[in-house]
């Protein structure tokens, strides 16, 4: 009975819900995303440049609302796109990049994947790229950690 008082103690610390002891574990897998997004900004979106989402969004009803220019999100709980001081305690689980044109495609895909040991050494994470067509001539990519 001793140790259940001693657990129960520990419990009734714990503030919020039982989902709360986890909090740490989302705000330590979000700063990894968040470092990873440094290191592609600073080593590959400039050069190409992709900025960061602002007000994008899309409308599956008309096509002329869908941006077309270069951009990156978080991906945060199937929101897509997401400003980062939109994301709270949410936990991100990717980065999109949108709108990667036909001949821009294999210089940005070679040096994304040039990054990998980067990303292995700083992040101890393996970088995981994914690549969807979009229409004739643009793709979207999706860079998770692994």
């Amino acid at each position: 009975m001793k140790y259940i008082k001693s657990f129960s103690a520990l419990n009734e610390s714990n503030s919020g819900s039982g989902n709360a002891s986890f909090n740490w574990i989302i705000k330590q897998k979000n700063e990894k995303y968040f470092e990873l997004a440094e290191i592609l900004q600073s080593k590959l979106f400039d050069d190409l440049n992709i900025v960061a989402t602002t007000d994008e969004g899309f409308d599956d009803n008309e096509y002329s609302f869908y941006p077309h220019h270069k951009f990156w999100s978080f991906r945060v709980a199937g929101v897509v796109p997401i400003r980062t001081s939109e994301i709270g305690d949410f936990p991100i689980n990717g980065i999109y990049v949108y709108n990667i044109s036909r001949d821009e495609k294999d210089e940005f895909y070679n040096s994304l994947i040039s990054l990998k040991d980067v990303v292995n050494n700083y992040l101890d994470k393996e970088l995981v790229v994914s690549e969807e067509l979009i229409d004739v001539d643009n793709f979207d990519y999706t860079i998770t950690l692994a």
